[in-house]
């Protein structure tokens, strides 16, 4: 019996993700690539000098972006003129392709059933304008026929000399290739998707979860679905999502908020998961639908390629589940076939003295030797409007490349610098700048030789599928202001989990675990915490309303699910709250890097650079938050460690048992002092306490000053700290750094001698 397997398509030198010096590395013929890597927008002739530059500065892997036949009779000779160009200039150049899967106009005209569209079958616009329209991410057509086209493209690929250099694919769709939906969810009394690709995708995800109609009906109480066509949430199902902004609009400064309007949909500021568990559902399968796209292209060019290519794509930023992007993340984590995820840094707290932080929640990914690749678009003072984004300066550009680098070489991350060629400048081409670059490739070859893992005593942990119950603005301000302003100002190093990195074989124990935004906990959820935390001697800080949805009881939204999950009986009431707190003495005595004279409760005196931040605020709000539910602690064992200031409930409590320390903060926005002194009361080391932004691991120490005076940093150990660009030693073994910065600057500490 014969077969018609494909044959190996050979392309170019072996490239993989593996480990090396115990740590996920990109592999080229055995050595590893480390950052930065780049990419450059509107790359053309011109650039040649600037690809030299960038040649000598070090640089080595290039990312070249490119579309595929039927997006034009060109779209190759496209590619083969950016792949000569960059090899003419920087013959040592690994090229990673930046593969466009992007249907042509004529296809989507061919298939409008796989078009998103509204529930009349009129295609919905994007954001790019009237007219635009684009494929569902979870089309099984445009998977197929997107297929043909990269089968098609390869052996193309192979006979062309560049191919030589080609290392691996970085696949694009969705908005600004970054596989999101660039669609609004809600558009005034229509909503999205009603096409035929997401109708068949949620059929086929609650099939899988419930295998029968029965078991479907039992858990969304309603007899009136079916497995074959459920229904697709309306705009006022998804009401939920904007729940807090409708809070704010009734806001208008009163000590006492006039009651939440009235929803279905919505339970505060959850989707209410008694009636509307079916929205949480389709958000589910829109996701796991935009995953196994990925998947399937990756596992056709693996495949096709006998494994000798990496495979990535722009995928998992927390907090975009609507968007489909944000769930489903260890789904494509656990596949086999994709060796890196990436995604753009958080944009509003870029500026000298701010912090670039991520979306991914990259710790989860080295768990699964998976890496994550941070895009770094970091606007320079060539770049147009940079002064919306606080750089104004040549000096000012290089700070805060440096600070963005010293991220990177703390918490182990692959990165590449994107000029995305939106100025008449190229953003890197300064002399200084290719000094400074330069400099970077140098140190991050040799600390590639060594090993170089991060560690960290603190956990941030994230739950991917409770952002399917979450609005938007309770979402923003957990798992977006929270890391944005916050996690790097605590003074010590930080991992990022999802919840269920629990129960990995390989997770590390932490000192001090933070859940973010632990909602909606099944009941094996709740088992595999209480196991993961029985007899660890650590600190386990809640955040807002932790378990207040139980998918496994009756009802779902209930109050005794947050008592039952933390051990802290909790009481609530449905009226919107204010959040502002105050330690009480008792919280005093206990915490003392937190301020006893400081409102606590919201993200106040942050700064905002950038524009993304506006999507965020109709109400020029960015800051503020609200409490709906307004949860607080009524158990006489617990301790109180801060008080809500507007009626005097307990907004923080704890509890000890054994080894095991347990806190709830019932609110959101948890600023990085009150993280800092739970690290200290849990045995961390703290290399600051001066709210500047901190990178730390074994090996580098990075600060980025967010004042201006004297910095002060505490070694865990005696080391020599050489910082890389002055060239010059701090101590002989020391246990103390000081150095006097101005805001903005940034100082890079090697802690074993010169490198």
């Amino acid at each position: 019996m014969t077969t018609n397997t494909p044959s190996i398509i050979h392309i170019g030198p072996h490239a993989c993700v593996q480990r090396h010096h115990d740590t996920p590395t990109l592999l080229v013929n055995g050595e590893p690539a480390p950052p930065m890597w780049m990419t450059i927008a509107g790359l053309a002739q011109q650039d040649d000098a600037y690809l030299r530059a960038l040649g000598e500065a070090g640089l080595r892997v290039f990312f070249l972006e490119h579309y595929l036949y039927w997006n034009g009779d060109n779209a190759l000779d496209r590619l083969s003129e950016l792949a000569e160009l960059t090899l003419r200039c920087v013959p040592e150049a690994w090229l990673m392709l930046r593969t466009g899967l992007y249907p042509p106009l004529a296809w989507m005209e061919a298939h409008p059933e796989e078009v998103i569209q509204f529930a009349d079958g009129t295609p919905a616009d994007t954001w790019f304008g009237a007219g635009t329209h684009t494929q569902a991410l979870c089309s099984r057509a445009w998977r197929d026929d997107q297929t043909r086209q990269l089968d098609h493209f390869l052996p193309w690929l192979a006979a062309q000399p560049f191919s030589a250099r080609v290392i691996g694919f970085f696949l694009n769709a969705g908005g600004t290739g970054e596989w999101y939906i660039p669609v609004q969810s809600v558009q005034g009394d229509r909503c999205i998707d009603h096409s035929l690709a997401s109708r068949v995708q949620f059929s086929d995800s609650l099939r899988e979860a419930y295998g029968s109609d029965d078991a479907l009906r039992a858990a969304w109480q309603r007899t009136d679905v079916t497995l074959a066509a459920p229904p697709i949430p309306t705009c006022a199902d998804q009401a939920f999502l904007t729940r807090d902004v409708e809070l704010f609009a009734h806001y208008h400064g009163e000590d006492v908020l006039p009651p939440a309007p009235a929803t279905d949909a919505a339970i505060g500021a959850f989707c209410n998961p008694d009636t509307h568990r079916h929205v949480a559902e389709y958000y589910r399968a829109i996701n796991e639908g935009t995953a196994d796209s990925i998947i399937h292209f990756a596992r056709f060019l693996k495949t096709r390629t006998g494994g000798d290519k990496v495979v990535g794509a722009f995928f998992g930023g927390f907090g975009s589940c609507m968007g489909g992007v944000g769930t489903a993340v260890t789904h494509v984590l656990d596949s086999g076939v994709v060796d890196f995820l990436a995604s753009p840094g958080d944009y509003p707290n870029r500026q000298p003295g701010g912090d670039t932080a991520l979306h991914n929640i990259q710790d989860a990914y080295r768990l699964r030797d998976t890496l994550y690749v941070v895009e770094e678009d970091t606007r320079t003072v060539a770049t147009a409007l940079s002064h919306d984004w606080g750089v104004n300066t040549l000096g000012e550009s290089i700070e805060v490349m440096k600070r963005n680098f010293g991220r990177n070489l703390a918490e182990d991350l692959s990165a590449w610098w994107f000029d995305m060629g939106i100025s008449a400048n190229r953003w890197y081409r300064f002399p200084k700048m290719l000094q400074v670059l330069r400099r970077q490739q140098d140190v991050a070859h040799a600390f590639y030789r060594t090993p170089r893992a991060p560690k960290a005593e603190i956990a941030f942990l994230y739950d991917q599928h409770s952002q399917d119950y979450t609005c938007s603005w309770t979402l923003a301000d957990l798992g977006y202001r929270l890391r944005t302003w916050e996690i790097h100002r605590i003074g010590a190093p930080v991992a990022c989990h999802y919840l269920d990195d629990l129960n990995h074989p390989a997770m590390p124990d932490y000192r001090l675990y933070v859940f973010v935004n632990a909602f909606a906990m099944t009941n094996s959820q709740r088992a595999s915490i209480t196991r993961a935390l029985a007899g660890h001697a650590c600190t386990a800080l809640w955040l807002y309303a932790p378990g207040i949805i139980n998918p496994d009881a009756t009802p779902r939204f209930n109050v005794e699910n947050v008592s039952a999950l933390t051990g802290i009986k909790a009481e609530m009431r449905m009226d919107p709250a204010l959040p502002y707190c105050r330690l009480t003495p008792a919280g005093a005595a206990l915490l003392p890097d937190i301020r006893p004279d400081w409102d606590y409760g919201w993200f106040a005196d942050r700064e905002s650079f950038g524009t993304v931040e506006s999507w965020l605020q109709p109400q020029g709000m960015a800051q503020f938050t609200l409490l709906c539910p307004y949860l607080s602690a009524a158990d006489p064992a617990a301790e109180v460690l801060m008080r809500f200031t507007t009626d005097d409930r307990p907004a923080m409590a704890m509890t000890t048992a054994g080894a095991t320390r347990t806190v709830v903060a019932y609110f959101k926005a948890l600023r990085a002092d009150i993280i800092r002194g739970f690290a200290r009361l849990s045995g961390c080391h703290l290399y600051s306490d001066s709210d500047d932004v901190l990178y730390a691991s074994p090996h580098f120490v990075t600060i980025h000053a967010g004042t201006s005076g004297e910095k002060i940093i505490h070694l865990p150990e005696l080391c020599n700290p050489y910082e890389i660009y002055q060239r010059a030693h701090y101590g002989q073994a020391t246990r103390e750094l000081r150095v006097r910065l101005r805001k903005g600057e940034t100082r890079t500490f090697y802690l074993h001698g010169e490198i």
